[in-house]
């Protein structure tokens, strides 16, 4: 099966959920000479020392030039230095999705755990 794209709809509930549970919002993003945003990554603070990834994601004629590393690489060093306390950075990704776990790898990412997420037929 195809590695499903996040629409609108699915990036707004994740930030909608994340400022229920008070984690902050990081947000980086690229953006061309004519003002239109090509990528952008995100990312959300807690009080803990734990940090949650949020989407990496780069318009699809954009990609393959280095832009979903760049915003993630400048987001995770802006959240650091901004959060002393931050040790770890979790993300999750599809094992499918080959872009982003070779991404997170050349940011430092290292694999930990698994689990399966299962959809109820309606």
């Amino acid at each position: 099966a195809a590695v499903r794209r996040p629409a609108a709809a699915d990036v707004r509930a994740r930030e909608a959920e994340a400022e229920r549970a008070g984690h902050r919002p990081y947000v980086t993003a690229a953006v061309d000479t004519a003002g239109e945003v090509v990528g952008y990554a995100t990312l959300f603070v807690r009080d803990s020392p734990m940090a949650d990834a949020g989407e990496t994601l780069v318009v699809a004629g954009r990609r393959r030039r280095g832009l979903g590393s760049w915003t993630k690489a400048a987001l995770l060093s802006r959240a650091a230095a901004e959060n002393p306390h931050l040790a770890l950075v979790q993300a999750w990704n599809d094992v499918r999705d080959e872009a982003s776990l070779a991404l997170n790898r050349r940011l430092g990412f290292v694999g930990d755990s698994s689990w399966t997420t299962y959809a109820v037929k309606a």
